[in-house]
């Protein structure tokens, strides 16, 4: 019979399961209209179900000393939508190829708007994207252009959060 070791599995339960259970259940609550991205509710959901308890394991210095990409000085907040049928909010997670590290900077079309995480506002896209570490482009900018072009949504918010270097045990 095979034996599974418990401290191995609860590891791999808290690394795994938990964040990934949370953030399905944010999208969930998001998609069924529980969690409106007028307000702050969603950065504190994101913030307290993910963010905060994969830097607590992955770091020893304080979660409020890493930050990802937060400069919000040359921009400016707007309203964030109701999404709607015709919208879409894409969470976007990853490290150092989902982060802000590419060559090319992009511009997010007209109803393309990037979430901030550490304040709890919306600004128009704009690389480098707010939460990901990084100053340069990334792929998720292009990703969101190509949908509201092809029409595939009207109006799309980005939530991203990716690290470089970051460590998936």
């Amino acid at each position: 019979m095979l034996m599974f070791n418990k401290k191995l599995l609860l590891i791999l339960l808290l690394v795994i399961g938990i964040p990934l259970t949370a953030a399905g259940g944010i999208i969930v609550a998001h998609l069924r209209g529980y969690i409106e991205t007028g307000d702050n509710l969603v950065s504190r959901a994101v913030e307290a179900a993910i963010v905060r308890p994969r830097d607590n394991f992955l770091y020893t210095e304080r979660p409020d000393k890493y930050s990802g990409y937060s400069h919000v000085k040359e921009r400016q907040a707007v309203p964030c939508f109701q999404p709607d049928s015709r919208s879409a909010v894409l969470f976007a997670f990853g490290q150092s190829n989902a982060s802000n590290r590419g060559p090319v900077k992009r511009r997010g079309k007209p109803g393309f708007l990037n979430f901030n995480i550490f304040d709890g506002k919306c600004y128009p896209a704009l690389d480098p994207l707010l939460g990901s570490d990084g100053e340069g482009g990334n792929v998720w900018t292009a990703l969101g252009n190509q949908l509201i072009t092809t029409g595939a949504v009207k109006k799309l918010i980005i939530v991203s959060i990716s690290v470089l270097s970051s460590i998936i045990i």
